[in-house]
C-alpha cells in the first residue's frame, strides 16, 4: 500500500490551540520583547490613542508567561505602552521562546498582506464619522492606498482630426467629508478669472486646471 498522505496544514483538527487563558494583567506586570522590530511612530500612536478615546479596549494583547508574575509582550507593545496605569486583557499563550519569536516575526505582517476592497471601504468609510484628526487621517489613508482617489482618464471618442475636440473626461471618488470642501473650492475658483465663466459648460474643468495651475506654481 501506498504511503499516507499527510493532512493538509490548517485542516480541521490540525491546528493546536495556544490559548491558555485570558486574564486581565496590570501594564507594570508586561515586559517588553526586547528583540520587538516593530517601531511605532507618532502618528501611528496619536491613531491608537484616538481609537482608544472614542472606542475603547477592543483586543487582547499576546504574551506569555514568565513564571515569576511578569508577562512577556509578543503582539501589543504600543498598547502596553500607552496605558501604562490600566489593566489590559491579555491572552496567555503557551508558546516556547522559539515559537514566540515566530509569532513576533509573523503576525503583523501576515495581516498586513491583506488586500483591499474599495467598494466595501467606502461602504464602511459612509457609516462612520471619527472626531479624533489622527483617525480621520488614517482613514483617508486606506482610501488613498485602495485605490478609491486613483483618477481614470477617458479619451475623447475617436473622431476625425478635425471633428476631435480635445477634452478628456476624468472621474474620481472622494468621502462624503470631503466633497463640500472640494465643491467649495471648485466654486471659489470660478470666480477667480482667468477663463474661467460660469456659463463655460465645462467651468468645473476649468476650475480644477485653475486651482491646479496655483498649486503647481507655488
Amino acid at each position: 500500500m501506498g504511503k499516507k498522505s499527510a493532512a493538509p496544514k490548517g485542516a480541521t483538527g490540525a491546528v493546536r490551540n495556544r490559548i491558555r487563558e485570558l486574564r486581565q494583567v496590570r501594564a507594570a506586570d508586561l515586559v517588553a520583547n526586547p528583540l520587538n522590530w516593530r517601531e511605532h511612530g507618532e502618528q501611528q500612536k496619536a491613531a491608537m490613542s484616538g481609537i482608544l478615546a472614542e472606542v475603547g479596549i477592543v483586543d487582547a494583547l499576546l504574551v506569555t508567561d514568565n513564571g515569576d508574575g511578569t508577562f512577556a509582550i509578543v503582539d501589543g507593545h504600543m498598547r502596553a505602552g500607552l496605558l501604562p496605569d490600566a489593566e489590559l486583557p491579555c491572552l496567555v499563550l503557551d508558546l516556547t521562546p522559539e515559537e514566540a519569536t515566530k509569532v513576533l516575526l509573523t503576525f503583523d505582517p501576515i495581516a498586513a498582506m491583506a488586500e483591499s476592497s474599495a467598494a466595501n471601504l467606502d461602504a464602511l468609510l459612509r457609516q462612520v464619522e471619527f472626531g479624533e484628526a489622527a483617525l480621520q487621517e488614517l482613514v483617508s489613508k486606506l482610501a488613498d492606498g485602495a485605490g478609491m482617489f486613483d483618477v481614470d482618464s477617458i479619451d475623447a471618442p475617436e473622431l476625425a482630426d478635425g471633428d476631435r475636440q480635445p477634452f478628456r473626461q476624468m472621474t474620481f471618488t472622494v468621502h462624503d467629508s470631503q466633497f463640500e470642501d472640494i465643491e467649495a473650492a471648485l466654486a471659489k475658483a470660478k470666480g477667480q478669472g482667468g477663463g474661467v465663466s460660469e456659463v463655460n459648460e465645462n467651468n468645473n474643468g476649468n476650475a480644477l486646471a485653475w486651482i491646479v495651475g496655483r498649486f503647481l506654481n507655488g
